[in-house]
C-alpha cells in the first residue's frame, strides 16, 4: 500500500510497529467485525474488542466500539487482500 501510494511514510510506520504488538487472534476479529452478518459470542466480542483498543487502532464510546482510520487501513490494505487468494 505504501508503495502504490495509499499511505503516507508516517502512516507506514504507524502500522507497522502496530502489527508488530497485535495479539494474533486480533485478525480473526477484524474479519468478522467486517463481515457483520458473522455471529460472535460475547466472550469473542469483549477479547477482541479489548485486544484492538490496547493496540491504539479500536475506539469505545458508551456501547458504540468502532475502528479507527488506521485500524481500518489494516483490514482494507493487509488482510482483506489477503483472504481473496
Amino acid at each position: 500500500a505504501y508503495i502504490n501510494e495509499n499511505l503516507s511514510w508516517k502512516d507506514f510506520q504507524k502500522m507497522t510497529f502496530i502489527l508488530n504488538t497485535l495479539n494474533p487472534s486480533s485478525f480473526d476479529f477484524m474479519v468478522k467485525y467486517f463481515e457483520s452478518n458473522s455471529s460472535k459470542s460475547m466472550i469473542e466480542l469483549v477479547e477482541g474488542e479489548a485486544f484492538l483498543l490496547a493496540s491504539g487502532i479500536a475506539t469505545k464510546f458508551e456501547d458504540r466500539f468502532s475502528l479507527t482510520r488506521t485500524g481500518i487501513s489494516i483490514y482494507e490494505f493487509g488482510i482483506k487482500p489477503l483472504k481473496k487468494k
